[in-house]
């Protein structure tokens, strides 16, 4: 799981805040290293910020380990 930075987050709930779907989600597209694809990012609360879930599918095949910073395109799809 990745929590986005809170001045990202903050950008993102003030451009698109009132899009969000059920438990305040927001279709994307991500990339990480070659890697592509569609999936939502989820409001936290408790963080002020957004998370991500990584499947293990793309965290093996761009060598992500716990604790690794990883560095992410991300577009909101409305």
């Amino acid at each position: 799981m990745i929590t986005l930075p809170r001045d990202v987050a903050q950008a993102i709930e003030t451009l698109f805040g009132d899009l969000k779907g059920g438990w305040g989600s927001l279709p994307v597209i991500v990339t990480v290293g070659k890697t592509t694809w569609k999936t939502a990012i989820f409001s936290d609360q408790s963080e002020k910020s957004f998370i991500m879930l990584l499947k293990k599918e793309i965290r093996k095949k761009e060598g992500i380990k716990e604790g690794d910073e990883v560095f992410f395109g991300l577009t909101v799809c409305v």
